[in-house]
């Protein structure tokens, strides 16, 4: 059920979302800074609306996803790695991140990205309660 849950937003946001919305950050660094501040806090919203996805669903679906990831992660994050960045061409790649505190469970993050002369550009994310699911992107 709680892969369910995490799918549910993937599903609501469809891929030309992202591709028509996108985020920019200056540099890597602040881009890192911000992803990582917002989820190991567990601030969902401002994370969805930032990086592209705030047009595409209404708040209360947006209260609703927050609501389920509360339930399944009642902690902050106090540790991230990055578990794999792969470098494609023409400045774009990959990268999946785990957010965990102690034994309370992992949520895994995936984003496309591409470096620019004038900053990052997020063209696509995807928060998972699996591993697999953000692994089977590469």
């Amino acid at each position: 059920m709680p892969r369910f849950l995490i799918y549910a937003l993937i599903l609501i946001l469809p891929g030309s979302a992202f591709a028509q919305q996108t985020s920019f950050f200056p540099t890597y660094d602040d881009y890192e800074a911000y992803v990582d501040a917002q989820i190991m806090s567990r601030d969902y919203i401002p994370l969805v609306v930032q990086l592209g996805g705030g047009d595409e669903i209404t708040k209360e679906q947006l209260e609703n996803f927050k609501r389920q990831l509360d339930f399944l992660y009642v902690r902050d994050f106090e540790n991230v790695k990055i578990l794999k960045s792969v470098t494609l061409e023409s400045g774009f790649e990959q990268e999946a991140r785990a957010y965990w505190s102690g034994l309370t469970g992992y949520l895994f993050y995936y984003a496309l990205l591409h470096r620019r002369d004038d900053g990052i550009v997020v063209l696509e994310f995807v928060l998972n309660s699996t591993a697999k699911s953000i692994m089977d992107r590469f």
